[in-house]
C-alpha cells in the first residue's frame, strides 16, 4: 500500500521524482526509472484491486490456519463456528496481524532518534534502574 501511494506521489510531482530518482538511482539507469514512473497509472483502480487481493490473501492465509488448528486439535466439526462466526473471526484475525505490523513498522521509525535523545538529556542510569526494577527476579527489591 505503501508503494502504492508513494508511486502515485511521484507520477503527479515531476520535481520530487526528478530529486528523488537523482538521489536513489545510479546514473546510467535514471533515464530507464524516470520513463517507468511517468508511464505509471494516476488512477485509483490499481490500489483498490490491490487492497482487495490483499485481503483475499490474508483472508485465506488466516482461514487456512483456523481450519489447521481445529484438524490438529481434534475439534469435531459440528462443535466448531458457523459460517458467519468463522468468518468474522478470521477477519478480526487478519485486522490484528495488520495492526501489530504496523505498530511495529511506526514503532521502528519513531525510535529512530531515540538513542541521540537519551544520550543527549540524561545519564543512562535512571534507564537501567527503571529496567533493573521492572525486570528484577526478587519481588522484595526497592526501586525507589
Amino acid at each position: 500500500m505503501a508503494v502504492s501511494v508513494v508511486s502515485t506521489v511521484l507520477v503527479n510531482r515531476q520535481g520530487l521524482r526528478e530529486d528523488i530518482v537523482e538521489a536513489l538511482v545510479p546514473p546510467a539507469l535514471q533515464s530507464t526509472v524516470n520513463m517507468a514512473l511517468a508511464a505509471m497509472p494516476v488512477s485509483g483502480l490499481p490500489l483498490a484491486i490491490g487492497l482487495v487481493g490483499l485481503l483475499l490473501y490474508g483472508t485465506g492465509v488466516a482461514f487456512s490456519a483456523y481450519e489447521t488448528l481445529n484438524q490438529l486439535a481434534g475439534v469435531p466439526r459440528r462443535s466448531r463456528f458457523g459460517l458467519l462466526a468463522r468468518y468474522a473471526r478470521v477477519l478480526l484475525m487478519v485486522v490484528v496481524v495488520l495492526v501489530g505490523g504496523l505498530s511495529v513498522a511506526v514503532l521502528t521509525v519513531a525510535s529512530g532518534p531515540y538513542p541521540t535523545w537519551v544520550s543527549s538529556n540524561a545519564s543512562p542510569r535512571p534507564w537501567l534502574r527503571l529496567w533493573s526494577c521492572f525486570f528484577s527476579s526478587s519481588p522484595r527489591r526497592r526501586c525507589w
